[in-house]
């Protein structure tokens, strides 16, 4: 019983010659022909078509799955311009593959009960331990595609995952299931098998202020907060002309001081950007918005967020009752990359002192962030968040 772990990265411009690269390296550090999976992590520099095609002519009989990002962690380096794949073949820990393409408003519930399905499909009778997620970070509201794939497996098994992004273009993002490359899609990976799963989430974030309470939600928007419009709350902090404000003068400010939202039963707080404002003062988020819950203004500074990363993965550590794992994922907010600056790699070393020098990772900056607000209780209920760090160990 073994598995064996391949990684491997290229800047080169061409296309091709990227993904011939890191197939060729994730293969000659694994030591191995053959693969049960590949994860393909790709800045949105390199059609993804193509990118795709070079993958599969290299990794054939492999299931494939894999997004675009704003950035990609390695061990040593940080890239905001390249492909990476992360190749695996084990005989300890089965997999399936599975995708919902064309998600759009309307049928989110329904995209996520498909994803669910299709990769159940693919993954065949073992036993299920894990659903990685992989979701269009500009899906208006992944919350609810969330929702379907949870009750599709009946709340049994964890949801982990992230928003592929653009690096703040916020324009078009990308997905890759088997053959297909997509967007506007869900892609999924059901893991099960002989391993032990650690899963560690921090944000580092603390609220500022006495709490408000959110009156009147609707999805993703805040209509009302202590019976005045929404936009009151930001306008205290920030000045009357935040009512006048849209996206793009919000992004700064909605990565310095997002909302937090105390989700009372979990006794954590739930980070949602702002991302814009309508003309009646109604605020609109990422995610779903709990009607009744406390809210306040959040705030972070370099120190907390790299505190987060350390109690993220100790956190794992304790999980995995102090064994090293045999790869870990990191799931980070490509906001906390923009707000770290020098500092995200120094993030990584210390992520690593915990995880194992040695231990295999890769990571990606993503558009929103997918797992329990308590990740020692796996199967409760997983949330879309924000201004997050998620890891992901299997061991």
């Amino acid at each position: 019983m073994a598995t064996h772990i391949g990684i491997g990265f290229s800047q080169k411009s061409n296309v091709a010659l990227a993904a011939q690269e890191a197939s060729i390296l994730a293969k000659k550090q694994a030591q191995q022909q053959f693969f049960d999976l590949v994860l393909i992590l790709s800045s949105v520099h390199y059609n993804p078509a193509d990118t795709l095609e070079t993958v599969r002519q290299n990794f054939k009989q492999t299931k494939i799955i894999g997004c675009s990002t704003a950035g990609i962690i390695l061990a040593d380096r940080i890239e905001t311009r390249g492909i990476a794949i992360l190749a695996i073949k084990s005989t300890e820990i089965k997999f399936g593959v599975g995708a919902s393409p064309s998600i759009v408003p309307g049928n989110f519930y329904q995209a996520g009960s498909q994803l669910a399905q299709s990769t159940s499909l693919n993954f065949g009778p073992n036993r299920r331990q894990l659903f990685l997620l992989l979701t269009d970070g500009l899906i208006e509201n992944n919350s609810i595609v969330i929702k379907g794939i949870r009750e599709a497996f009946n709340n049994m098994i964890p949801v982990v995952g992230a928003g592929s992004s653009d690096d703040f273009r916020f324009q078009k993002t990308f997905q890759f299931c088997q053959d297909q490359s997509l967007t506007n899609a869900a892609v999924g990976l059901i893991m099960g098998g002989e391993m032990k799963i650690g899963i560690g989430l921090k944000h580092g974030f603390k609220p500022l202020g006495k709490p408000r309470i959110i009156d009147h939600a609707q999805g993703n928007i805040i209509k009302t907060i202590d019976g005045q419009k929404a936009a009151t709350v930001l306008a205290e902090y920030f000045g009357e002309d935040t009512l006048n404000f849209h996206a793009k003068r919000l992004s700064r400010m909605a990565m310095l001081y997002p909302l937090g939202i105390y989700i009372e039963n979990e006794g954590e707080y739930l980070l949602r950007y702002v991302l814009d404002i309508n003309p009646d003062g109604a605020i609109i988020c990422q995610g779903n918005i709990p009607q009744g819950a406390r809210v306040h203004i959040m705030l972070g500074n370099k120190d907390s967020y790299k505190q987060a990363a350390v109690d993220a993965a100790n956190e794992v550590r304790h999980l995995l009752l102090g064994k090293l794992p045999k790869f870990f994922i990191i799931f980070e907010s490509l906001t906390r990359h923009k707000l770290l600056g020098k500092s995200s790699l120094l993030e990584v070393q210390m992520i690593r002192e915990i995880l194992g020098y040695t231990t295999p990772m890769i990571g990606m900056y993503s558009l929103g962030e997918i797992a329990a607000l308590k990740s020692i209780d796996y199967i409760a209920e997983p949330y879309l968040q924000n201004q997050m760090i998620l890891i992901l160990a299997i061991a």
